[in-house]
């Protein structure tokens, strides 16, 4: 698997943690962004989180993509090598009615055994756990081999669920356009927006060059998946067929996999984090110490 980042630390830590923060966009962009986002972009004013993809039309997505690709493209290319760079949508957590993302993965857009992919999520504001910044399971990226999609939902779980996966959640804190670039397969999830104002984040998406985009789709009796080609088109077009777990008129089936991989449970995920505490111990003294301080001050 040919490596997308240029400089080889980068690369080290987002292959052994699943992510990296980097710095990204200047402020003036994000000024430039967020005067965009005012302007142009419609969705709800309440509710757990959205996607501007979902509430705006094929042409203003269009716009919407093109303009967060304007603002990643030229930092992108000197960061990342053997890579394509797709702009993006807006993420936002509302002030009003705003609730925890339990932790998840997003679809697999790429076979991942072979490929590169993740999201560049660039907030236009400091984000930290009182306004909705992403929480996430380090090193879960391999964990286990999973598909994802509009027809196949993952398991997800909030760290409150259970108190091994509670100690092992990381807080992401990132300051306003700087962006933490994880993979889709890594578990993540977001705080509440406690604040007084909706937490905007810019998101793009990067895969290995040599990678051709796809769709996992459950099949009609449960024991296969389609893989089915497809392109940034189809997922901007064709969203509403896959959120609703069907496949668009004339989707082109790739391939039938027999015997998927079962969809995971938390008891899945506690057996993992057990296991590779037993595996380091160093990790292991750690989150004991971790809860220890926890135990004392809070």
């Amino acid at each position: 698997m040919l490596p997308i980042f240029i400089d080889s630390s980068h690369q080290k830590a987002f292959d052994e943690n699943g992510f990296v923060i980097l710095p990204f966009i200047t402020e003036q962009q994000v000024v430039e962004l967020l005067s965009f986002y005012n302007s142009n972009v419609k969705g709800p004013n309440d509710g757990p989180v959205w996607d501007s993809s979902r509430f705006n039309n094929y042409d203003e997505n269009e716009l919407i993509r093109n303009t967060i690709f304007e603002a990643l493209s030229p930092v992108a290319s000197k960061y990342f090598q053997n890579h394509v760079l797709y702009g993006g949508t807006f993420l936002v957590k509302p002030q009003m009615n705003s609730s925890e993302l339990p932790l998840h993965q997003d679809w697999n857009i790429i076979e991942e055994d072979k490929y590169i992919s993740a999201q560049i999520w660039c907030p236009l504001m400091d984000v930290n756990s009182e306004n909705g910044s992403l929480f996430v399971l380090e090193k879960s990226h391999d964990f286990y081999k999973t598909f994802r999609s509009g027809s196949i939902h993952g398991i997800r779980f909030h760290p409150a669920d259970n108190t091994i996966i509670a100690d092992q959640v990381v807080e992401v804190k990132v300051e306003a356009g700087h962006a933490v670039i994880y993979q889709n397969k890594l578990f993540h999830g977001s705080y509440k927006n406690h604040s007084s104002t909706d937490r905007i984040v810019a998101l793009g998406s990067i895969m290995s060059k040599e990678a051709q985009l796809v769709y996992y789709q459950k099949s009609e009796d449960g024991n296969s998946v389609l893989k089915i080609k497809a392109s940034a088109e189809f997922y901007l077009k064709d969203i509403d067929y896959l959120t609703k777990s069907q496949l668009p008129p004339n989707a082109e089936v790739m391939e039938t996999i027999n015997n998927p991989p079962l969809i995971l449970s938390i008891d899945d995920i506690v057996t993992k984090l057990d296991h590779d505490a037993d595996l380091d111990p160093e990790s292991k003294d750690k989150n004991l110490l971790k809860k220890w301080f926890k135990n004392i001050f809070s």
